[in-house]
């Protein structure tokens, strides 16, 4: 009965309907029984042909059709893809099947088309009470009716893509671990993820109009989504999603202010918001257009001043401060996702609004506020500056987003000037040197503070030179025994540390007085005056070999690769400087060049390019360090490797080519 009644076109559009929900009943009563009977009695191919569209989307018309005969259709189709949606949680293979061999994404697609429509349309009646909607009655009642069944679609449509995205996110996950490549048997699904169709009924479900309900699982789906591009993005895959971007994020930042997301009265953020904050970060920073249409209506300002607010509130010390400085992790988020999509945004940010006053004429106070306003980035750090001083979770956010910036290319040169203009970076500096500061936030702090050396070198030099002589006496301590003389590091977070912060010094771009620090310790009389390893060195170029040969001498405690990693990034730095006593200081100490044969022969394949770097920008052009080279046997060191020379291909053999070519 149920098959003659989905194959017979004539049947009422309720008894179809009736029809699938009978099948949903039985299927969610009996999964493993009910699925194959259906797949042998072709209930499914038949379900797929009873909701075939009336006619095709191109020529959609309700003048034509009659809007209740077409929310007729759209509501079986409904009823539809909820069975489908429901079988494929259990059975991805069925919905593949179905997706490929019927037109079950067609009439989807055609469905989502003639929703948007039907709400479009009720969003304009609701706005003009007077305009003329085609097929609508007038009545009170009749309209209150239509509304809540367009409500109560839009709403279930929007369940079933939440349910489609997220099936389809697990199985390109799992294809990820497994292989690289994209499989091509969700090409069709992924087809009709990208059809304008979706984006343009998620951007109408998220209409001002529409109750609460249906809006947040559209935020959920749109979520969903932006999770999905996001993600073939990293699998760099052909099939990019794409939708009107510029709609969705105009409209999905209108839903964020209108529902007062994140409301600074609230106890906590609720699960609501956190959804509504993940569907805009992975909505910004999966679309740059996205990003850019937000920013242009203002949501850059409403985000500052929620954080002003928030910030307020997070420095109370109150029992309520723990839930605003959760919220403002979420403002920080969704800000940067901002900048980091859109160049024009960030150059929007970045810029002083600098107003021309003429003197010919009184200026008002607004046109003086405005001449001397700073960046509206600024304002947002200078904000949050002092609440994440006071909470270790909200400083690490902080400076994750700011290191994260400050990594695109594009925006190193400007964000870093930026940030020495309004006084954060000497504000860094001066945390970074706080007693009892979490190894985490140290970590994060001197890697933001890598990015800014450039721009301290060129601009404030003697700043950059007082700083500089405290971290080394911060990396010293680091590298002493706290009970005894030998160099050993307490735990994995001491080894963190003290990479953080030879990054930083190798980082930087060395001048004469900032060499001399690095190697105002240094050794000039040769190897037969060596120290001992139990005495630690104070300062110099003694100081960064122990670090480099401590687990090649006896007595010594290892240090793992990642350090002696950082610890040669300095001497690279340094020798490749323009300081022109650098190199010479180096041959000079007579340790160097005996410790660095010995990385060549016997080391880990990290620290031994690293060597070879330092090795070849000492010899280059530089024929007086030759004897040194023929005395340190560092050409024997070399040959030791000549079999990676001859049949490797990588860098490490094209240095050993070239080594091996200059000293011979």
């Amino acid at each position: 009965m149920v098959h003659c009644c989905l194959r017979s076109f004539g049947a009422h559009v309720g008894l179809r309907r009736a029809c699938l929900r009978l099948l949903l009943g039985l299927f969610i009563g009996d999964v493993a029984s009910v699925s194959p009977a259906l797949l042998r009695m072709g209930l499914w191919t038949a379900a797929v042909e009873a909701v075939e569209p009336p006619m095709r989307h191109q020529e959609i018309d309700v003048d034509k059709l009659g809007h209740d005969e077409l929310l007729d259709w759209i509501s079986l189709v409904a009823e539809l893809i909820s069975l489908v949606t429901t079988a494929a949680a259990h059975d991805s293979q069925l919905f593949l099947w179905l997706a490929n061999s019927s037109r079950l994404l067609h009439s989807w697609q055609v469905s989502l088309e003639g929703l948007a429509y039907a709400g479009s349309s009720a969003e304009l009646s609701l706005a003009c009470p007077n305009t003329k909607v085609p097929q609508r009655a007038t009545a009170g009642n009749h309209l209150g009716f239509q509304e809540s069944r367009i409500s109560k679609l839009f709403r279930g449509y929007c369940s079933c893509l939440c349910s489609l995205i997220n099936l389809l996110k697990t199985h390109i996950s799992d294809a990820e671990s497994a292989n690289p490549s994209l499989p091509g048997v969700w090409d069709s699904v992924i087809d009709f993820l990208a059809s304008p169709s979706v984006g343009a009924f998620l951007a109408e479900s998220l209409a001002e109009w529409l109750p609460i309900a249906p809006q947040r699982i559209a935020m959920m789906a749109l979520s969903s989504l932006s999770a999905l591009r996001l993600l073939l993005l990293k699998l760099q895959s052909s099939k990019c999603l794409a939708s009107d971007d510029d709609l969705l994020g105009r409209r999905a930042c209108a839903y964020f202010v209108r529902h007062e997301s994140l409301a600074t009265n609230a106890s906590n953020a609720t699960n609501h918001d956190i959804v509504d904050c993940t569907c805009l970060v992975n909505l910004f920073r999966c679309s740059g257009a996205a990003a850019l249409a937000a920013w242009n209506a203002n949501f850059g300002q409403a985000l500052s001043r929620l954080a002003a607010k928030l910030s307020v509130s997070a420095d109370r010390p109150s029992l309520q401060s723990q839930p605003e400085q959760q919220k403002l992790v979420w403002v920080l988020r969704m800000f940067f996702a901002l900048l980091s999509s859109s160049e024009d945004v960030r150059d929007d940010a970045m810029s002083w609004k600098d107003c021309t006053v003429s003197t010919q004429s009184v200026a008002s106070d607004r046109d003086k506020e405005n001449a001397s306003q700073p960046p509206q980035l600024a304002m947002l750090l200078l904000g949050v500056r002092a609440a994440a001083e006071r909470n270790e979770a909200l400083c690490i956010e902080f400076l994750s987003e700011l290191e994260r910036l400050l990594s695109q290319e594009a925006a190193i040169g400007r964000f870093a000037e930026l940030l020495l203009k309004t006084e954060l970076v000497p504000w860094l500096m001066r945390l970074s040197l706080k007693k009892n500061l979490a190894s985490p936030v140290f970590c994060r702090l001197m890697n933001v503070l890598c990015f800014c050396g450039p721009a301290l070198a060129a601009t404030a030099r003697q700043v950059l030179l007082r700083y500089l002589g405290q971290v080394l006496e911060m990396i010293r301590v680091l590298s002493k025994n706290q009970k005894g003389t030998n160099l050993q590091l307490s735990d994995t977070w001491r080894h963190r540390r003290l990479v953080a912060g030879l990054n930083f010094v190798a980082s930087l771009p060395h001048c004469t007085r900032a060499a001399e620090l690095l190697c105002g310790g240094r050794q000039l009389e040769g190897a037969a005056g060596r120290r001992s390893m139990a005495a630690p060195a104070v300062a110099g170029l003694d100081l960064w070999l122990d670090l480099v040969e401590s687990s090649q001498v006896a007595g010594a405690i290892a240090l793992p690769v990642s350090v002696r990693c950082a610890a040669l990034k300095v001497l690279l730095s340094l020798v490749a400087s323009s300081t022109p006593h650098a190199k010479n200081w180096l041959l000079s100490c007579g340790r160097a060049l005996p410790v660095f044969a010995k990385i060549v022969q016997t080391g880990a394949a990290a620290l031994v390019e690293l060597v070879l770097n330092i090795l070849w920008v000492i010899v280059h052009n530089n024929q007086r360090a030759l004897p040194a080279f023929r005395q340190h046997a560092v050409l024997e060191a070399i040959d030791s490797r000549a079999e990676l020379a001859r049949e490797g291909t990588g860098y490490t053999a094209v240095m050993l080519r070239q080594l091996e070519a200059i000293l011979r």
